[in-house]
């Protein structure tokens, strides 16, 4: 029964009163009455210019049916068929591939010829390399070769977006699993629609990689004598090299040595840096937030240049010996643990520093009795584990003549002491194990 139905009088209930009936105001329909189409572009309106843009997209993309032959004709520009198809993340990666396809293909077919270059060459470029993008030099045979596989790719694709747009209508429809089934085709239909774009740009990214790197396995089987004889070298340490004057161990302790100084000062300098690159503290203002960003950016650019380059620059500096080396890695350590401890200090439970803040505390209070307690745990952790990284590179930057066990290794390379290089490299791994246990130990205990 309607709620707005008049019921008819029972014993139970008085007739209503005809004066009472006409005072009475009608009865107005409730809200949820209007029709759904005005509420719909009420609420469209409330979304804002932004908003309404965007609810259209959303409908745009919603299933519906879509033609297979227009989105493969489409398809003709590479991309634009899935854009129709309103898949536009299938459509940036055709995109991506076929340009990729272009410049592995390019680079891979398009060979010019000598009597051209020579012809392109100028006093300001004797030497020009290839330009992929310029046709006109290319041979006959090579453009054919490019065309044609350019050609069966385009091919696949309008192929594979004519059937993905018919599988989208049976979906949008429906459709039984066995209508699906036929439609997706046998393994002959799927294999000849595959993504042959990915698989050659793959394929073909691989080799292109190979080549330019001079990968070569014949080579390598050939010279398998000469790895056989420098292992078997390897193989025989030669123990009285170890305590001779300037010996093994005393360039084993050099690297030690050079590696704590560097992560030491590294941590000094890391300690203060790294409230500066913490975003939660240096957030609150213009000025703080500044600062903020140039150390990130700073930071950035210490930790992007090599270890093996710092101590190069040193070396010429400074001369050979280990100072070259401390100095190397106390600007990479820097770098290294400010960026750790600013996030140890990012992840700090705020509520310990509005409770300092609460209580009148200074910024300083805040820094030693906020920041630091909760900090000092990952403080440690990072500074072991820069310890690790900075032992491994310290037995390395003695090759450019920065001390430590690696100018031992190189003078035993360059002397063809192979015996006693492999004695040195057996210290190096027995230390570096066991500083590798000892810190991750200690890591596990503190954090």
């Amino acid at each position: 029964m309607n709620e707005y139905t008049v019921r008819p009088a029972t014993e139970d209930t008085p007739e209503p009163n005809p004066a009472q009936l006409e005072s009475t105001p009608p009865i107005e329909p409730p809200l949820n009455s209007v029709s759904s189409e005005s509420s719909a572009d009420a609420a469209l309106l409330q979304l804002g210019r932004f908003g309404r843009f965007r609810q259209r997209l959303r409908e745009a993309a919603s299933p519906r049916y879509r033609d297979p032959k227009a989105a493969a004709l489409w398809q003709l520009l590479p991309g634009a068929g899935y854009i129709y198809l309103w898949r536009w993340g299938q459509a940036l990666l055709t995109i991506l591939l076929f340009i990729l396809a272009y410049v592995i293909l390019g680079l891979r077919f398009l060979q010019f010829k000598p009597e051209e270059l020579v012809k392109r060459q100028t006093p300001i470029a004797p030497n020009p390399e290839f330009d992929v993008f310029n046709l006109g030099l290319a041979t006959t045979d090579s453009l054919l070769i490019f065309g044609g596989i350019f050609a069966l790719l385009w091919l696949n694709l309008i192929g594979r977006t004519h059937k993905q747009a018919q599988i989208g209508n049976l979906n949008f429809r429906g459709a039984s699993k066995d209508e699906l089934r036929a439609a997706r085709g046998t393994w002959l239909d799927n294999l000849l629609y595959f993504n042959w774009l990915a698989g050659l740009v793959v394929f073909f990214g691989v080799a292109l990689l190979l080549t330019d790197t001079e990968f070569d396995i014949g080579r390598l089987i050939s010279k398998a004598g000469n790895i056989g004889r420098y292992v078997g070298g390897l193989l025989t340490p030669d123990w009285t090299a170890l305590w001779v004057p300037k010996g093994i161990m005393f360039r084993m302790r050099e690297t030690i040595e050079i590696s704590i100084v560097g992560t030491l000062t590294g941590a000094v300098f890391a300690v203060v840096l790294s409230l500066l690159a913490a975003r939660n503290l240096m957030g609150r203002n213009p000025v703080t937030n500044a600062a903020y960003y140039i150390v990130r950016i700073v930071l950035s650019i210490v930790r992007s240049v090599p270890t093996l380059f710092l101590a190069i620059v040193f070396v010429v500096s400074v001369g050979v010996g280990p100072f070259p080396a401390v100095m190397a890695l106390i600007i990479f350590s820097a770098g290294l643990m400010t960026k750790l401890f600013s996030e140890a200090i990012e992840a700090i439970d705020w509520g310990q520093v509005e409770a300092v803040q609460a209580s009148g505390g200074s910024i300083a209070h805040v820094v030693f009795f906020g920041v630091v307690p909760q900090v000092i745990p990952y403080y440690i952790s990072g500074m072991l584990y820069s310890w690790e990284v900075n032992v491994h590179s310290a037995s390395v930057l003695g090759l450019v003549g920065a001390g430590g066990i690696g100018e031992y290794v190189r003078d035993s390379i360059e002397s063809y002491k192979y015996a006693q290089l492999g004695m040195a490299l057996l210290v190096v791994i027995v230390i570096t194990v066991t500083i590798d246990f000892s810190s991750a130990y200690i890591r596990s205990r503190i954090v």
